[in-house]
Parts: structure tokens; C-alpha cells; sequence
């Protein structure tokens, strides 16, 4: 009698475990697999400036992925590769972000708004009056400084942008004629590490630029203006 009540309470121990194990990877599975349940980022605009150097930075870093494969030579190489692309993503989504807010605060608008409350508060006949409008007017310049820096740190993003992708093009220009060769062009110093310096540079820019502009900052602006960083490339003719 006393065996078969320790093999009763055994398998309720066994089967209570099993069910609290199972809870418990489905939860792990959900939390690591489940991004519909965090706030999705912004997208940008079909045919906007940020989603066509984003998708011009996908193809490079696709054609760099092809022609890196079963080179361990260029695995570094891929690697960084794909963390400029990470920040390009990024980078795109901030620009979306700002257009939104862009959106709701437009600044002609509020420059016509500021213009008006400030000419009523000078024509106001009495002190209670005149510094109501005098503070109406001060509240929305200030919301029209904020447009403007964003509309700055909008432009520097997508400046940044246009540079990581001309890398990226470069690169994947630079690899397809080493990997058509039997071997690395003999050159001054290490041309590979040359490279990961390059997109490492590229990276490195459009992470400060979206730093800057997510602390409400115009990075643009001269003070904390991004400092120029290897590899960050600017085509004159905006392609």
C-alpha cells in the first residue's frame, strides 16, 4: 500500500515537472522569437530618400555576402558588412521616425502661428492679455526650434546614409575583383584590413548621427556636429 502511494505522488511530481517545463520554453521561445509583441520600428516612405539608400545598402550587402562565401579570408569582412547594414536599418527608421513627427509640426505653419501671436501681444491693450499671447508665442517657437532640428538631423542622417551606401558599393566593387582573382592584390599594407577599417568607419558614423538625433539634438548643427569618419563617402552626385 505504502509503494503504490509513493508511485502515485512520483508521478504527479514527474507530470507537474513536465507541465511546468513546457510553460516555461514556450515562454522562453516567446520571448526570444516573438517580435510582433514589441512596438515595431517606423518605415520609411515607399520611394523616399531613406528607403532607397536602404535598399541600395540591402543589394550591396547581399552581392558582398555572395561573394564573400567560402572565402574565410573575407568572413571579418562579411561581418562588418553586415553590422553597417544593421545600422543603415536603423538609420532609416529614425528618418521615418522624424518624418512623423515632421508631420505633425509643420514649420511654416508654425512660423505663421508664432508671427501671429506675437503681432496680437503687441497690440494688446492690457499687461494680463499681452503676456498671455507674449507666452503662446513662446511656446510655439520653441515647437518650431524643435521642427527645424529636426528637419536638420533629418538631412545629416540621410547625408550619412548616401555615404554608408557609397562605401558599401565600393566594397562590394573591391571584393567582386578579388574574389575573380586566384588571389589578394599585392598592394601597400593589407587591403582586407584596409576595408574593416573602412566599414567600421561607416558603422561608427551612422551610430553617432542617430545618437545625437535621438537625444533631440540637430547633428547637423555646428555644436556636436558628427566628426568625419574613414570610409564615409559622399557622392556629389546624390546617386
Amino acid at each position: 500500500m505504502i509503494l503504490e502511494v509513493l508511485v502515485a505522488v512520483l508521478a504527479v511530481v514527474v507530470l507537474a515537472g513536465g507541465a511546468l517545463l513546457f510553460v516555461a520554453v514556450r515562454r522562453s521561445r516567446s520571448g526570444t522569437s516573438s517580435p510582433r509583441l514589441a512596438a515595431e520600428a517606423p518605415r520609411p516612405v515607399r520611394g523616399s530618400p531613406a528607403q532607397v539608400w536602404a535598399e541600395r545598402a540591402e543589394r550591396a550587402a547581399r552581392a558582398i555576402t555572395s561573394a564573400t562565401a567560402g572565402r574565410p579570408e573575407l568572413s571579418g569582412v562579411h561581418d562588418d558588412v553586415e553590422l553597417v547594414l544593421v545600422e543603415v536599418r536603423s538609420s532609416a527608421a529614425e528618418v521615418a521616425r522624424l518624418d512623423q513627427l515632421l508631420g505633425q509640426d509643420l514649420a511654416p505653419e508654425l512660423r505663421a502661428e508664432s508671427q501671429r501671436l506675437s503681432q496680437a501681444a503687441d497690440q494688446a491693450t492690457d499687461e494680463v492679455t499681452r503676456a498671455e499671447l507674449a507666452g503662446a508665442a513662446a511656446s510655439v517657437t520653441d515647437r518650431l526650434r524643435a521642427a527645424e532640428a529636426r528637419q536638420g538631423a533629418k538631412e545629416t542622417l540621410l547625408a550619412r546614409m548616401r555615404g554608408a551606401v557609397a562605401g558599401l558599393e565600393r566594397s562590394r566593387t573591391e571584393i567582386a575583383e578579388w574574389t575573380s582573382a586566384r588571389a589578394l592584390p599585392v598592394t601597400v599594407g593589407d587591403p582586407v584590413a584596409d576595408l574593416a577599417d573602412r566599414l567600421r568607419g561607416l558603422r561608427s558614423g551612422l551610430v553617432e548621427v542617430q545618437r545625437l538625433s535621438a537625444a533631440g539634438g540637430d547633428p547637423g548643427s555646428g555644436q556636436g556636429q558628427p566628426r568625419d569618419v574613414p570610409g564615409s563617402l559622399e557622392p556629389r552626385d546624390g546617386t
